[in-house]
């Protein structure tokens, strides 16, 4: 255990700092990345992530004054990667935790393999998405994806609201645009009237965005359209 000279943005005290790498962390690590969350032992709260021997504080991987337009950035370098982690391990898990009544899971660290996109706004990581490539091997089945496929996305409470998921839709969208594209079972509620909106608004994309369950092989997708208009018949 070590200190660090900031004082616990959560509990206010000078935290001292308990690193232990959970399983996802371990995983990273056979990548060569050697991140772990670093948690404050007064609260129990995430507070920093140690890499390489170093500890960067969560306000500063969230950070990028270089990146003021907003806009989906590649995950390419490990700087990168550390910003994808503190989302998606620690923001998403602990500080706003997903809500199941909404159709909200945790959700895996995204691999390297994964296409994975931060969205920035004004200098700020405001979340992310990861989409499976077509083709890529999942190891539990042995079965290969149908289709690139919409896999984790989460956009931080704080910048809801001002367009950012439909960003992401069209950017998957414009990424692949002359295949089918997979969005992974269950999809929250709010990304279901965020795809539906997308859908009213681009007729073109409606035969070929489908909800997957697994790699979405035969038997395994059903027409996001279609099932949205079901939905709103079943309303009316």
């Amino acid at each position: 255990m070590s200190q660090i000279p900031w004082t616990c943005p959560n509990c206010g005290s000078p935290p001292i700092l308990n690193e232990e790498p959970t399983e996802c962390e371990e995983m990273e690590q056979l990548h060569d990345s050697r991140m772990s969350r670093v948690k404050c032992t007064s609260c129990d709260k995430s507070v920093a992530v140690a890499h390489r021997g170093r500890l960067h504080s969560l306000e500063m991987l969230l950070t990028d004054r270089l990146k003021t337009a907003k806009g989906c950035y590649s995950v390419q370098t490990e700087s990168d990667r550390l910003v994808l982690f503190t989302l998606s391990q620690i923001i998403y898990k602990e500080l706003e935790a997903p809500q199941e009544n909404l159709l909200e899971f945790e959700f895996d660290l995204p691999p390297p393999t994964d296409l994975a996109k931060i969205l920035w706004i004004d200098g700020e990581a405001a979340g992310f998405y990861s989409v499976k490539p077509k083709g890529t091997l999942d190891m539990e089945t042995l079965q290969t994806y149908a289709m690139p496929t919409l896999d984790t996305i989460f956009i931080r409470q704080t910048y809801r609201r001002q367009g950012l998921a439909s960003l992401a839709v069209q950017d998957v969208s414009s990424t692949f645009p002359h295949l089918d594209i997979g969005f992974s079972y269950p999809i929250s509620l709010a990304m279901l009237k965020v795809l539906g909106k997308h859908l009213e608004e681009r007729a073109e994309d409606r035969p070929r965005f489908w909800e997957i369950t697994g790699c979405g092989r035969e038997g395994n997708c059903r027409n996001l359209w279609l099932i949205l208009q079901r939905q709103r018949k079943k309303v009316a």
